[in-house]
């Protein structure tokens, strides 16, 4: 964070030398910290629903896009399409409509007449695109005017800022502007998948496609992470073929280094694109489909008619004070979640040293705390509760100022494990409460406590608080539901959720998410 902070103050006036010297030294500060999760997200594999592959069998789609940044990019475009199509590769190149250049009409028509596609890249590619609301409608007029006058339907953001909820307001079919794991840029929240996905509006027609960039950009693997080989463009490309998947990538002709160019710290090697479009179209039997993001977004379009769940690329959070996935209530809600396509990380205990303290099991990312469950005196019992609590409280809150969570799924005991959600709560998520047991009757029973117990009439109120602060109650059976709300729940607050083995009876259309994006 003081690295990316430092990067964007000192940016508009320190040379470019020293930008990319703070942003590598970013990179390395990150690279331990992220490796589990770049350059492949394990989670992000899950083809979106009623997808049945791509056309004429391709084991993936391969889609070539380039980000025209300055003159010097500029000069080189039609360059680059020309050993492009040398290779029997075609692209889109995204031009900076009010930036530091202006993109001659007849290369437009050049690249068209060749089947590239144009593409619009943020307005002024200043980072200032998304400084407020009433700011962002402005410069979407201009950057609309744009998308007429080139004939394009597409549409990048500047240093892959965006807010998706705001591009409704762009006359776009498709949008760019995120990746399916990238800690290294300056907004790291991720898309988590390796495939395109419908962005709803409240008004349908003005949905979009997202098309998120699943290969690394070159400035990041070649400039910053300094790399003198495509081995992690390899690397990623087989994990994308094996889930078949779309492999998108975004190089910037600014940092190619052609045969007449002179080398610098800021360029790299041409080969490395040859190399990468080489290997493409020799290590891939049959090969992958090269539609432009035009043409994928058209394919796509009318191959997946059906809208998207209403809970698809939200996240969730779910609490467990227990192990995972040996619990099988837990595991059958969080999988239900993942397979309408939200976004899960489940936190949990870690039962011993050989289980990982991270990993993704059926599509739901678990994050084990170095916590192990003890079961000895109500002392102990109370500390660990606390000891949970307040790790998940630190995990969640840090969320809220990078990856908000639109629901968090809190499974007692204890009860009070619900407040850990307080500023997820605030920052606008809604809150399930699963109450799988009575922790009154639970104690009376194990320790024999009378029913007005000074600690039985603690459990009672902490109850009720917790009832009181999330959104929705859930429980297996109808005797705990009558429980529950005579001790003041509503009863349309508490809901009945067997304990059955079919995941499907967790239906989470009867929680309807609240519209978010991700924060800017």
């Amino acid at each position: 964070m003081l690295f990316r902070r430092l990067y964007y103050l000192l940016k508009p006036f320190a040379p470019l030398r020293l930008r990319r010297a703070l942003r590598r030294l970013h990179a390395r500060s990150l690279a331990q910290s992220s490796h589990h999760l770049w350059p492949i997200d394990p989670s992000a594999f899950r083809s979106p629903p009623h997808f049945s592959g791509w056309p004429d069998h391709h084991p993936f789609a391969f889609v070539l896009t380039h980000d025209v940044e300055t003159q010097r990019g500029l000069d080189r475009v039609q360059q680059l399409a020309e050993l492009e199509m040398l290779h029997g590769f075609r692209s889109s190149f995204n031009f900076i409509p009010e930036g530091p250049y202006q993109v001659p009409d007849s290369l437009r028509h050049w690249l068209t007449s060749h089947g590239f596609e144009v593409g619009v890249h943020d307005l002024h590619h200043d980072g200032k695109l998304y400084s407020s609301k009433k700011q962002f409608l402005k410069k979407a007029a201009r950057i609309n005017h744009y998308l007429h006058a080139w004939n394009a339907v597409g549409f990048r953001s500047g240093f892959m800022l965006r807010n998706l909820d705001w591009f409704h307001h762009l006359q776009i079919t498709y949008d760019a502007s995120t990746f399916d794991t990238d800690p290294f840029e300056p907004q790291p929240d991720a898309a988590k998948t390796i495939f395109p996905f419908w962005v709803p509006s409240p008004i349908p027609q003005n949905r979009y496609l997202e098309l998120p960039y699943t290969l690394p950009q070159d400035s990041t693997l070649f400039l910053v992470k300094e790399a003198s080989t495509i081995d992690i463009w390899k690397q990623k490309l087989a994990w994308i073929a094996t889930h078949h998947g779309m492999a998108l990538v975004n190089i910037h002709p600014d940092y190619i280094q052609f045969p007449h160019d002179s080398p610098t710290p800021e360029t790299y090697p041409l080969q490395h694109v040859t190399d990468l479009l080489t290997h493409l179209r020799s290590q891939f039997t049959p090969p992958p489909w090269n539609p432009t993001p035009r043409d994928l977004t058209t394919w796509f379009t009318q191959s997946n008619p059906q809208p998207p769940h209403p809970l698809a690329r939200k996240r969730v959070a779910v609490l467990l004070y227990s192990y995972y996935p040996a619990d099988p209530r837990p595991r059958r809600a969080a999988e239900a979640l993942a397979e309408v396509g939200m976004q899960v990380d489940l936190f949990c205990l870690r039962e011993n040293d050989s289980q990982p303290t991270r990993e993704v099991i059926n599509g739901v990312s678990v994050y084990r705390t170095p916590i192990q469950r003890q079961r000895h005196s109500k002392l102990t019992y109370l500390k660990q509760y606390a000891q949970f609590i307040a790790t998940c409280s630190y995990l969640l809150s840090k969320s809220v100022f990078r990856e908000k969570y639109h629901l968090v799924h809190v499974h007692n005991m204890p009860d009070v494990l619900v407040f850990a959600s307080l500023l997820p709560k605030l920052s606008g998520a809604k809150i399930i409460l699963d109450l799988h047991d009575p922790m009154p009757e639970l104690m009376m029973s194990i320790y024999q406590f009378p029913t007005h117990h000074w600690l039985v009439n603690s459990l009672r109120f902490l109850e009720r608080s917790s009832i009181r602060f999330a959104h929705l109650v859930l429980t297996p059976n109808l005797a705990f539901q009558r429980l529950f709300t005579s001790r003041s729940a509503s009863p349309d607050k508490v809901h009945i959720l067997m304990n059955s083995p079919e995941s499907h009876l967790f239906n989470p259309d009867r929680f309807p998410p609240t519209p978010s994006s991700p924060p800017t």
